[in-house]
């Protein structure tokens, strides 16, 4: 489900770009970056309603389920009407400032208010995201993104069929996620029958007050992601123009993919991490941090690489060969997962133990710094240069903090890189595979291009399946 939700922007891309071309694009891309904002607190809500959700849920506790999930919805509501009502001030007096053309102008206005409006109108329903998947109904919550995204493709097909403007197609997309919401609202009643949607007689500030101590870091966290990403956009937009934040939003794209792709212990483990934890089992606890690290880098790890390695040619195959020049960007933004791979389970692990600090100001304080240091990156580099900050982060900041964090945790340093390591060297057995599928079967077009991939995806998990993992791991994977 995840995978097809993904990929569901990855195809209509080609066809947004072809109709409407770069300029009109990035005039959609800048309302979403604007748009971005409001992650900063709702996903915040989220990550908090999955841990505590989870807890109140396990142990049966009907009165803080309540608490929660009331206290949050005020919350959600109040972010966002004043993040999607800035949206609207925004197109009424802010786009001047933007570097959009006098021709687009209109089409801007309407595109940030429609999205505005619709924003305002989903606040209205809360975060139901965060309380499915706090129950860990993890594949009900996927069905509900794919309603979305199938959405969004009839809404393409009906735009282009019928030559329709940019401003109906985001109408399309911004109701999506009002009428998915509504639908969710009546399943967690069903779940839950006990469970009351009445901030009046619920809102529990105590219970907030204990909340909001989780989510600080979390609020903290996001806002490190929105200025070291969106205000790139931000920044591009200024300084190069809509076209140039369309390509940066090309290059962006696969990021994007592997972005929900390489995340998805989040959805699964931190809500059953924290049930762990509220139950006092360290046997479970331990068994993910090493064993699920070692098959999650099996999985992860092959598929990154090798679009790494292919991304010239799965852009020429996918957006057409003027697009090619992008590709460098992106394989810059995939490298740093493969920076950040090895951490992901573990650091997914420490949040749903509670509030890791560490976490929330090192990205806050990077992404401030982050800032000036586009600025000029743009300015020197181009495109190019926001990305590069960026990764430094990965590189200069994450892995070494983690390590920081497991000898805190009293955490074995030096047999989790032991037992790690041998999935990254296997990576130079992958890229000699790579060479020797291009020298056999020369990717001419997409079919062949989409064999070599997985022909090279293959080896890497079947060596390291039988060769890597023990004997209980790959029990446990098969289970």
């Amino acid at each position: 489900m995840q995978f097809i939700t993904a990929i569901i922007p990855l195809l209509i891309l080609p066809h947004i770009l072809r109709y409407w071309g770069g300029e009109i694009y990035g005039i959609f891309i800048l309302a979403l970056s604007v748009q971005a904002f409001s992650y900063i607190l709702n996903s915040a809500i989220h990550i908090t309603l999955m841990k505590y959700i989870s807890e109140a849920y396990a142990l049966k506790d009907e009165g803080r389920l309540n608490s929660i999930v009331n206290d949050f919805w005020v919350i959600a509501f109040l972010n966002n009407f004043i993040v999607f009502f800035a949206i609207i001030l925004i197109g009424a007096f802010g786009l001047g400032w933007m570097n959009i053309s006098p021709a687009l102008m209109e089409t801007a206005k309407n595109v940030f208010y429609v999205t505005g409006a619709f924003g305002i109108l989903a606040g209205c329903f809360g975060s139901p995201d965060g309380i499915i998947v706090g129950m860990q109904k993890i594949h009900e919550n996927n069905i509900f993104r794919l309603i979305e995204s199938v959405g969004k493709i009839i809404a393409i097909i009906v735009v282009l069929k019928w030559k329709l403007s940019l401003v109906f197609y985001v109408f399309c997309i911004s109701m999506l996620p009002v009428v998915v919401k509504i639908i969710q609202v009546f399943y967690i009643r069903k779940l839950i029958p006990a469970l009351t949607f009445n901030p009046v007689k619920y809102f529990d500030f105590k219970e907030l007050k204990i909340l909001a101590k989780y989510s600080s870091y979390q609020i903290m966290n996001q806002v490190g992601d929105i200025l070291m990403y969106t205000t790139d956009k931000l920044i591009i937009q200024k300084i190069m123009g809509a076209a140039s934040v369309t390509l940066y939003e090309v290059a962006n794209k696969p990021n994007l993919f592997f972005e929900r792709f390489i995340s998805l212990p989040l959805s699964a483990l931190l809500p059953a991490c924290s049930e762990a934890y509220a139950k006092r089992d360290m046997k479970f606890i331990n068994t993910v941090l090493l064993k699920g690290t070692r098959m999650y880098l099996l999985l992860v790890l092959p598929v990154i690489f090798s679009c790494i390695i292919y991304m010239k040619a799965i852009f020429s195959f996918w957006l057409g060969a003027e697009y090619g020049h992008a590709a460098f960007c992106a394989q810059l933004f995939l490298a740093s997962y493969l920076v950040a791979a090895p951490f992901k389970i573990f650091s997914h692990v420490m949040i749903s133990k509670g509030p890791v600090k560490e976490y929330a100001f090192s990205k806050f304080i990077y992404a401030l710094i982050n800032i000036p240091l586009s600025i000029w990156g743009v300015m020197k580099f181009g495109i190019m240069g926001g990305i590069l900050v960026t990764l430094g982060f990965w590189v200069f900041v994450y892995s070494p903090m983690n390590i920081y964090i497991m000898i805190r945790e009293k955490f074995n340093v030096m047999t989790f890189l032991y037992k790690i390591a041998p999935f990254y060297v296997l990576l130079s057995c992958q890229l000699l595979a790579a060479k020797l599928c291009l020298a056999v079967l020369p990717a001419h077009n997409l079919f062949q291009l989409l064999v070599n991939i997985g022909f090279i995806i293959s080896f890497y998990i079947i060596i390291s399946f039988f060769f890597l993992l023990d004997s209980s791991e790959r029990k446990l994977l098969i289970s």
